[in-house]
C-alpha cells in the first residue's frame, strides 16, 4: 500500500469497510479508540488480556512483541495476527477485526453499500379546498374540488378512488373545515391525514424465522421507527418445509398461519407506532418481501405447487391487495404491495436484497448470500444475474442443536482457543452461558478444528483431553458443568452433523452456480453476505470450516439486512419498485434439486477444510 504523507497513515478496517487516519509508529489501539472503533480488551491496553487481536492484512507494523510472543501462537503470527494495544502502524495498513475483538455494539456497524433511490412514493398527500371556501363558478361535487385540487399526484388517468376514501373526504371537508389532506396513490384517492398526523408507510421483511418492520413518513422519506418479531407460525414448523407440510395435510391451516402472522403484524406495528405518537391508521402504504413460502402463506395461497416438483409459486407477477382484505388494522383504504417471486424457493426478499445491493451494477463476478433458514445465493457475471435456494434449515439460527438457542442474553456466540490450547467462550450480555447461537457453533466447529479435537470429517476425537459425552454420545463442553452456575454448554456429535449439512448445503449452491457460469473462485472479486446472520457470523469461521470456497478475506463484505434495505426503497420510490420487477424477469434460477451433480456437490461440501473439500470433490469426480 502507497504512503500517504510523511508522517500520516490510513488504516483500511475489515469487515467494517472504513478507512481511519492515524500517524506513523502509532499504537493502533489509539488509533481506534480515538475514531471510536470500540475493541474488546480487560487489561486497559497493557498487552495482558490478549483480547484486541487483529490480523493484518497488509503493510508492516513491526515485529512482535514480547508480550504477544506469550499470548499469541506461532501460527498466528505467521498468518499476521496481533495486538492493537502492541502494534504500530509503521505505514499504510489493511486490517481485519474479528468479530471477537469488537464489543457487541460496534459489530454491527456494517458500512451500507447501496445509495438510497431518488424520493418517489407512490402515496402523496395534496391540501384539497372543499365547496365552502370555493367562489364564483356552477356548484361542484366534493370530488370534482378533490381532483383539481389533487393535480399531479392525481395524473392524467382517470380519476379512481376508494369508496371508504371518499367518505372520509367529503365527511372532513364538512365537518367544520374548508381543507382537507388527501392522499392519493397512483392516481387513486385513499382519504385523509388526520390533523397533526402524516402518511405512513409500513416495509415489511417477512422472515422464516423473524419479521422486520420499518415506518417511513411518506411526505419526507423520514424513518419514523422499525422493531422485528420472532414470526408466530413458528410453533408450526421452525422451517418452510415443516410448514408446508402443515398446510397440506389441511388447507384450512393455511389460514390459520396466515391469521397468525397478520395479526403478529398489527399488534407489533401497533406498539411501534404508538411509541413514536402515530396510529396503524395513518398507514396507507405496505410494501412486504418474504420468501415464496412466506408469500403464499401470508395471502393465504394454495402451497401445492411449492411442496412437489417443479416446485412452482401461485403467480410470479407483484400483487397489490387492500390492507382490509388482509385483515391488517390499518387505515381503510392503504394498499399492500408484494413483489413478485423469482421462482419456488427464491422470493421477492432475495429479490430485494439484489436490488439494495446493486448486485447487477457491481464490478463482478460476484457473489451475494442471504444467509439464513432457506439461504439464497445470487452469482453475478457481466450483468447476468443466476440464482439459487439452498436447503440450509433452521441451524444457523440455533435450532435442531441440542443446547441451541436465539441469538439472546445468555447465548454463547463465539469460541476461541487460547494459546494453551483451552477453549474460551464469548456470551451475549455477559450472562450466565445457557445455550449456544448460530454463530457461536459455527465459531465452536471453527476452534474444534484449531484445538484437534475434531477431524476435518466432523467426527470428534475419542481421547482427546477436550472429548468426552455428553447424554450417551461424544461431546466437547465449551462450558463444563457447575461453571457459572448452570449445567453447561456443550457440542454434541449431532450437532456437528446438523451444522455440517447446512453449511453443506450452502457451498454445494455456491459450487453449483460457479460451475455453471464456467468460473473458478479465483476469479470471484467479491462476496457479499446479506441478513440478520450474514450480520452476526465472524467470516474467518466460515473460511475455517469451509462453508465457502477460500475466498481472500478481504473481498467478503457483511451488508446487513438488505432484503429489509430493499423493501424500504421499494416503497420510497416507484421507480425502484418498477426497476425491480423489470429485474425479476430477467434473473436465471437453477433448480438445485435438478441439478445431477447436487449429491456429491453437497457430500464433498460436508467436509471441513479446504484440503478434504477439495480431496472428496476430486474422489466424486465433481
Amino acid at each position: 500500500m502507497s504512503a500517504s504523507g510523511d508522517n500520516e497513515v490510513r488504516l483500511y478496517l475489515l469487515p467494517l469497510g472504513m478507512t481511519v487516519r492515524g500517524r506513523r509508529d502509532e499504537n493502533i489501539l489509539s488509533v481506534l479508540v480515538r475514531e471510536k472503533v470500540s475493541l474488546a480488551g480487560a487489561c486497559g491496553g497493557r498487552g495482558s488480556c490478549g483480547k484486541c487481536r487483529l490480523l493484518i492484512l497488509e503493510g508492516s507494523t513491526g515485529p512482535p512483541t514480547t508480550a504477544e510472543k506469550e499470548l499469541l501462537s506461532g501460527e498466528d503470527l505467521r498468518r499476521g495476527t496481533r495486538l492493537a494495544c502492541q502494534a504500530l502502524a509503521k505505514g499504510d495498513l489493511k486490517i481485519y477485526i474479528p468479530a471477537s475483538s469488537l464489543i457487541r455494539e460496534q459489530r454491527l456497524l456494517v458500512e451500507g453499500v447501496w445509495e438510497a433511490p431518488p424520493f418517489e412514493p407512490p402515496v402523496k398527500v395534496v391540501r384539497a379546498r372543499g365547496a365552502a371556501s370555493s367562489t364564483g363558478g356552477p356548484p361542484r361535487s366534493d370530488l370534482s374540488l378533490i381532483t383539481a385540487s389533487g393535480g399531479e399526484a392525481v395524473g392524467a388517468e382517470a380519476m379512481r378512488t376508494d369508496l371508504e376514501g371518499l367518505k372520509e373526504v367529503s365527511l372532513g371537508l364538512r365537518s367544520g373545515g374548508s381543507e382537507v389532506h388527501a392522499v392519493f396513490r397512483d392516481g387513486e384517492l385513499l382519504g385523509t391525514v388526520r390533523p397533526g398526523a402524516g402518511a405512513l408507510g409500513v416495509a415489511v421483511d417477512l422472515g422464516t424465522t423473524k419479521v422486520a418492520l420499518f415506518a417511513h413518513e411518506l411526505s419526507s422519506g423520514e424513518a419514523v421507527s422499525s422493531c422485528g418479531i420472532p414470526n408466530p407460525q413458528a410453533p408450526y414448523g421452525e422451517d418452510v418445509i415443516t410448514r408446508l407440510q402443515h398446510v397440506l395435510e389441511d388447507r384450512e391451516r393455511g389460514n390459520d398461519l396466515a391469521r397468525l402472522v397478520r395479526e403478529g403484524m398489527n399488534e407489533a406495528l401497533s406498539g411501534m407506532l404508538a411509541a413514536a405518537g402515530y396510529s396503524t391508521r395513518d398507514v396507507f402504504e405496505v410494501v412486504l418481501v418474504g420468501n415464496t413460502a412466506m408469500h403464499h402463506l401470508f395471502l393465504g395461497l394454495p402451497v401445492e405447487g411449492l411442496a412437489r416438483s417443479p416446485y412452482m409459486p401461485v403467480t410470479h407477477l407483484p400483487l397489490e391487495v387492500k390492507a382490509r382484505d388482509l385483515g391488517l388494522s390499518l387505515h381503510p383504504a392503504a394498499m399492500v404491495y408484494l413483489p413478485p417471486p423469482v421462482a419456488g424457493y427464491v422470493g421477492s426478499d432475495h429479490l430485494a436484497a439484489i436490488c439494495a445491493t446493486r448486485l447487477k451494477e457491481r464490478e463482478g463476478p460476484c457473489l451475494l448470500l442471504d444467509i439464513g433458514t432457506n439461504t439464497e445465493v445470487s452469482l453475478q457475471v457481466e450483468g447476468r444475474i443466476r440464482c439459487c435456494s439452498c436447503a440450509s434449515g433452521p441451524a444457523f439460527e440455533g435450532m435442531g442443536i441440542s443446547q441451541g438457542m436465539r441469538a439472546a442474553e445468555g447465548a454463547v456466540e463465539g469460541v476461541e482457543v487460547d494459546a494453551a490450547g483451552r477453549l474460551e467462550v464469548r456470551v451475549i450480555g455477559e450472562a450466565p452461558p445457557a445455550g449456544i447461537c448460530g454463530s457461536g457453533i459455527l465459531s465452536a466447529l471453527a476452534a474444534l478444528l484449531k484445538s484437534g479435537a475434531m477431524e476435518d470429517s466432523g467426527r470428534l476425537r475419542p481421547g482427546h483431553p477436550g472429548v468426552s459425552e455428553k447424554d450417551g454420545e461424544a461431546a466437547c463442553w465449551l462450558v463444563p458443568p457447575g461453571k457459572g452456575g448452570r449445567g453447561g454448554v456443550a457440542v454434541t456429535q449431532s450437532d456437528i452433523r446438523e451444522i455440517q449439512k447446512a453449511k453443506g448445503a450452502v457451498r454445494a449452491g455456491v459450487e453449483a452456480l460457479l460451475a455453471e457460469a464456467g468460473i473458478p473462485h479465483t476469479e470471484v472479486k467479491e462476496v457479499l453476505l446479506a441478513g440478520a446472520f450474514g450480520s452476526y457470523l465472524d467470516p474467518m469461521d466460515i473460511l475455517s470450516i469451509a462453508m465457502l470456497p477460500p475466498f481472500p478475506l478481504e473481498i467478503i463484505r457483511q451488508v446487513g439486512n438488505a432484503a429489509g434495505a430493499g423493501a424500504r426503497f421499494m416503497l420510497l420510490s416507484g421507480d425502484f419498485r418498477r426497476r425491480a420487477e423489470e429485474l425479476a424477469g430477467d434473473l436465471d434460477y437453477l433448480e438445485l434439486s435438478a441439478y445431477p451433480p447436487l449429491a456429491r456437490l453437497f457430500a464433498a461440501s460436508m467436509y471441513l477444510t479446504e484440503e478434504a473439500v477439495a480431496r472428496a470433490m476430486s474422489r466424486f469426480k465433481v
